[in-house]
């Protein structure tokens, strides 16, 4: 029997049209999220490893080809970029990580099944040559891997953006770098297209505007770096995500915690909305007195509103902004954005959308001004 036929791999691949219509694809794209198995690869003989080394140096993906030779790839020549990669590997499931590759430039280096396949094993290392002994050394990252459980809380740098206290801290809190770093990546990876931001004046890439001198905390447990619940914002009666001054937000316990496919989109979108602050501070100022009703977000998300947008000075669960040019209008044209980008699966865009309609009915003045979605709806059909 050929060995090639022994060991071929099998992908397993739910219909598109069940995942825009049936609950069931629901579970089955929740398991995606978190890497769990909807692809599978069934090997019938023993694997021999072949190692290909490469001939210079980069960021290397290590990972077995149909051939069961284990081959490695040069992604990035920076080692930041190698480790940011390596990080990435570690705390997203396979399909949020191969689209991260995707959206760099690197899945035509191999085929993407050999990524969603979770039982292939996969590794990132950055090799270099020694510049004593000559010879070609991998650097397997072993001294970032220790940080994400440690004595006291740590700073790490994810694609450019600064995140601190996210690691585990030994006796006291969790590892958020599970919750966090998959929101990044979702915003990484759908900045592959610009975005209008009428607040900015301009269109960029979301995450080029979030990994842009930005630094955030987990304020799961802000004591451990000397501050709290109160000082972060992050006390039960506010939101999941504050920004403050000198270019600070803070990421509440709320936000951290086990999510569906509507948790990562949604969250993505507030890493972005957080810092368009930095250029509306007074935002979300303003308020209908049909906000101020005993009724339940679902009822007044349907309501005819019929009194004017009034400016308002004190804090109130249920504000708004006057409309898109504002940081309100910047989340729901990211949201808008994602729900026509094809990176992410017609269930997922169909999520965006209905998320971007909602925030527009919700978080936007809706008399005198009638806002709209300039945007057609995904179809899954």
């Amino acid at each position: 029997m050929d060995k090639q036929q022994d060991t071929k791999v099998k992908i397993k691949v739910p219909s598109s049209t069940a995942m825009a219509v049936s609950i069931a694809f629901l579970g089955i794209a929740m398991l995606a999220a978190a890497g769990a198995g909807n692809y599978y690869r069934r090997v019938t003989s023993p694997v021999k490893i072949k190692e290909i080394a490469p001939l210079t140096e980069g960021c290397i993906l290590s990972i077995i080809d149909r051939s069961n030779s284990k081959i490695n790839i040069i992604l990035a020549k920076s080692e930041l970029d190698c480790e940011s990669l390596f990080i990435a590997e570690k705390f997203n499931g396979r399909i949020d990580f191969s689209r991260l590759l995707v959206s760099l430039g690197y899945i035509g280096l191999f085929e993407k099944e050999l990524i969603l396949d979770i039982t292939n094993d996969l590794s990132i290392s950055f090799l270099f040559k020694d510049g004593i002994s000559g010879n070609y050394v991998y650097n397997y990252f072993g001294d970032i891997e220790s940080k994400f459980l440690f004595n006291k809380c740590h700073e790490i740098k994810y694609f450019g953006a600064t995140l601190f206290c996210f690691n585990g801290v030994v006796d006291k809190k969790l590892n958020n770098l599970n919750y966090i770093i998959p929101y990044f990546t979702v915003l990484k990876y759908t900045s592959n297209i610009e975005v209008s931001n009428q607040l900015i004046g301009d269109k960029i890439k979301p995450y080029e505007l979030v990994a842009d001198g930005f630094k955030f905390f987990d304020a799961s447990k802000p004591e451990l770096y000397g501050q709290s619940l109160e000082s972060t914002k992050c006390t039960a009666d506010k939101g999941g995500a504050n920004y403050q001054v000198e270019n600070e937000i803070y990421i509440c316990d709320k936000m951290l915690k086990p999510i569906s496919p509507y948790g990562r989109i949604h969250y993505a979108a507030i890493l972005y909305h957080e810092v368009n602050h930095k250029f509306q501070i007074d935002g979300h100022s303003y308020q209908h007195t049909e906000d101020l009703l005993d009724v339940s977000t679902e009822e007044l998300e349907k309501m005819d509103i019929k009194s004017s947008c009034k400016k308002i000075n004190t804090y109130h669960p249920r504000r708004r902004d006057w409309d898109f040019k504002s940081v309100y209008g910047a989340h729901i044209e990211y949201l808008l954005s994602m729900s026509q980008n094809g990176i992410l699966s017609c269930y997922e865009r169909v999520l965006a959308f209905d998320l971007a309609e909602k925030e527009m009915k919700l978080k936007l003045c809706q008399y005198p001004n009638k806002p709209y979605l300039n945007t057609p709806e995904p179809s899954c059909n």
